[in-house]
Order: structure tokens, then C-alpha cells, then sequence
């Protein structure tokens, strides 16, 4: 069997005598969760853990500990911003990036005062408004 190469479309043409077939080649996206699965889950442990890191220059290509934090603040302190998960140059691009220098937030969470508290009304608070 001869493999063809790939085409542009994600096709690739398997040659068998004069026969050829084409088919999507799922084997790459696979591949690419393989990969791309374990690396998304150690950024993501990595932009909730409790480090007061910025990583100088990268944190504009890299979410980071402090970015994510600053998310997670007040709308008056900040929040409503860094909305890229892993990328800040979104942020920067569409004019939401917040991570003043040499700062961080003092307070995490929402403004409501009476958001309920426990876990099950917090699921039900949606079907009461």
C-alpha cells in the first residue's frame, strides 16, 4: 500500500494498484488530543494555583496565576476582563486585559450580597428569578 499525500482538506489518498480511496484522516486529531489534552490540564491546574506569578514579558502570550485572578475580582475592582483561558493577547487585542503591575487582588467572587451561598441554591437560583 502507498500512501498519497495529504490534501488540504484533512483528506489523505491511500493508493492500492489503481484503486484509490480517500478518507478523513482521524489518526492526526487523535494525535492532536493526545498531546493537547494533558498540556490544557497542566495549564489549567497551573492558572489556579496560589503563585504570585506573571512571568515578566510571556504573560501576554500565556494565562497565568495572577491574570486569572484578576478575572475572578469585582467589576469595580477589575473584573469582567482577562476573558482568554489560555492566550492574553485576545485580551489585549479586544481591549480587555487587566493585570496592573505590581498588584494583586485583594477579593475574588461576585458583588451580589445575596447570592446564595450553598451549592444546591446557587443551581436553583436561575428558576426563581
Amino acid at each position: 500500500m502507498d500512501l498519497g499525500s495529504a490534501f488540504p482538506s484533512g483528506q489523505l489518498v491511500l493508493r492500492r494498484g489503481d484503486r484509490r480511496r480517500r478518507y478523513v484522516d482521524c489518526w492526526h486529531l487523535a494525535e492532536c488530543l493526545r498531546v493537547l489534552g494533558p498540556v490544557t490540564i497542566a495549564h489549567s491546574a497551573f492558572v489556579h494555583a496560589n503563585l504570585d506569578w506573571t512571568l515578566g514579558p510571556l504573560r501576554y502570550v500565556i494565562a497565568t496565576p495572577v491574570f486569572h485572578r484578576w478575572h475572578h475580582t469585582a467589576a469595580d475592582r477589575g473584573g469582567e476582563k482577562n476573558f482568554a483561558a489560555t492566550f492574553p493577547v485576545l485580551d489585549l487585542i479586544f481591549g480587555t486585559f487587566h493585570m496592573p503591575a505590581g498588584k494583586l487582588p485583594d477579593r475574588y467572587g461576585i458583588a451580589d450580597r445575596d447570592f446564595p451561598t450553598s451549592f444546591g441554591a446557587q443551581l436553583a437560583r436561575p428558576f426563581r428569578q
